[in-house]
């Protein structure tokens, strides 16, 4: 068994998670998802919120996840997070493969 990732930003939005096997969602506060878009993206504030507000919210997306994984306390705890789930699908992935 292997393990493929596919990032995107809206899958639920455009229905896409059942295509995959797993769900995991990053939580990100607004304001932090704001800043970053617009610093990424070399967008406007405003260009960066109005496109962070046609997404789903932190709360809507959650209960589709089967991981949820919070970006809310620092880059550190996220790691730590991401590798302990990580190893969790590893392991889900030889059950099955």
């Amino acid at each position: 068994g292997g393990v493929a990732v596919m990032e995107a930003a809206v899958l639920l939005e455009a229905g896409w998670d059942d295509m995959c096997d797993e769900v995991w969602v990053v939580r990100v506060p607004e304001k932090l998802a704001v800043e970053r878009l617009s610093k990424r993206n070399n967008l406007s504030e405003e260009d960066a919120q109005k496109r962070v507000s046609s997404q789903w919210s932190n709360d809507r997306r959650s209960p589709h996840a089967h991981v949820v994984i919070s970006n809310e306390w620092g880059e550190e705890e996220c790691k730590e997070q991401v590798l302990a789930a990580y190893k969790g699908v590893e392991s889900r992935a030889d059950m099955t493969g």
